[in-house]
């Protein structure tokens, strides 16, 4: 939320009037029932589901785990962020 607040000054010093902050929880995954938050968990799956390999690649095995342990771990990843009955939201 700091964050957004940050934003919202910075646009105040650029003339902009009546900003809004508005937080959005974002499911996880697909599991909402609201279509707009389908929607938007479809989004955040799919960019949770790219990003984890670029965020471990290097990572895991400077922590000491061999190519397949850190492929093994994001396929568990993977799998468990595909599964629409864990139902999770993050701020937004």
């Amino acid at each position: 939320m700091d964050k957004v607040k940050t934003e919202k000054s910075m646009l105040g010093i650029q003339r902009f009037v009546d900003v809004v902050e508005r937080l959005v929880l974002c499911p996880i995954n697909p599991w909402s029932v609201s279509p707009e938050d389908r929607l938007l968990g479809k989004y955040a799956q799919r960019n949770a589901s790219d990003a984890m390999e670029g965020a471990t690649v290097k990572v895991f095995p400077s922590a000491g785990m061999t190519a397949e342990q850190t492929k093994e771990l994001m396929d568990k990843a993977r799998k468990e962020l595909m599964d629409v009955t864990m139902r999770a939201y993050y701020p937004m």
